[in-house]
């Protein structure tokens, strides 16, 4: 037992809520950036759709993300839409060589729910903080 009453072995939960807030706000910095990047830089995807597969991984990690930092599905799935409609918007207007896509669009929505699906799958199977016991 540490001086303050916690064990040692384990994170105190209001640093691992912090931590996964944290690791989310760098996922969304990271999709930023990548739905941002400059087409020169974007390397030609050589398979028909992997773009909008490699779209739907992001925001499925998007969701599972800010899901294990504690942010409610309904808000998880809202402010999604809501990045995944600026980013697009955002490829549209600008001119970095890279398109707005309606298509790109609904590959980050089914991520989403891909995501939150697949948090909650993960939720159920996960013992929680308080099972776990000393």
């Amino acid at each position: 037992m540490a001086p303050d009453g916690t064990r040692p072995d384990r994170v105190r939960p209001e640093r691992s809520l912090r931590l996964r807030r944290l690791l989310a706000l760098g996922t969304t910095l990271a999709v930023l950036v990548l739905c941002w990047l400059p087409g020169e830089v974007t390397p030609h995807m050589p398979v028909h759709g992997l773009d909008k597969l490699l779209h739907a991984a992001a925001f499925c990690a998007l969701a599972i993300a800010w899901r294990c930092a504690g942010l409610r599905a309904w808000r998880v799935l809202i402010l999604g839409v809501a990045l995944a409609a600026v980013t697009e918007g955002g490829q549209a207007l600008m001119r970095s060589g890279r398109t707005g896509d309606v298509q790109d669009f609904l590959a980050d929505v089914v991520g989403l729910l891909a995501g939150l699906a697949l948090a909650r799958i993960g939720a159920r199977c996960l013992p929680r903080d308080d099972a776990a016991g000393p």
